[in-house]
């Protein structure tokens, strides 16, 4: 059975409802909307940035849209920092679950090269040195020396590519 385009839409959609309310939920700027009809439940494209398909929804109901406009919309985030790394606490022996961190080797602004070590931490069984395989720099240390269980994949730092990016981590906390 064939597929027949319908009208294009060429402004943005705006969504309606709770979406609209949410302080989540960010403009929703698609290019256009494309709609094809056929016997079958009408297939909706909602095309945004550089033509990209986010998402598609199969129904022909009008309140189905906006609910797929706000589900697109709310997933947006909007990012104030600039590129980096979460270092997370990998697990340094076999049978670790947590770690205490022991001592960083590295400050804050501090350059890190490949394979320097940047802190010590404490397993079950030992004290085992924790180095970064990459060159970068110490932007923020979130979990301070000598803090205890912290379990692993917990995030203790923050590293970055460009030494001007440090400033931006100055207030970072584990809570944002």
């Amino acid at each position: 059975q064939r597929v027949r385009p319908s009208a294009r839409l060429t402004r943005p959609s705006v969504p309606s409802g709770p979406a609209a309310a949410s302080p989540r939920s960010g403009p929703l700027s698609c290019h256009h909307l494309k709609r094809y009809h056929s016997s079958n439940p009408a297939r909706t494209r909602i095309l945004c940035h550089s033509r990209r398909v986010f998402n598609s929804i199969l129904s022909n109901r009008p309140w189905v849209l906006r609910s797929q406009a706000a589900c697109f919309s709310q997933s947006m985030r909007v990012y104030s920092l600039p590129p980096h790394q979460k270092v997370e606490l990998p697990a340094l022996s076999p049978t670790m679950q947590m770690g205490t961190i022991a001592r960083w080797e590295k400050k804050e602004g501090d350059k890190i090269n490949e394979g320097d070590l940047i802190a010590e931490v404490e397993t079950d069984k030992a004290t085992v040195g924790f180095e970064i395989l990459e060159e970068c720099y110490l932007a923020k240390i979130l979990v301070p020396q000598g803090t205890r269980d912290v379990p692993i994949g917990a995030v203790i730092c923050i590293t970055v590519d460009n030494p001007d990016l440090i400033p931006a981590f100055k207030d970072l906390t584990l809570d944002k």
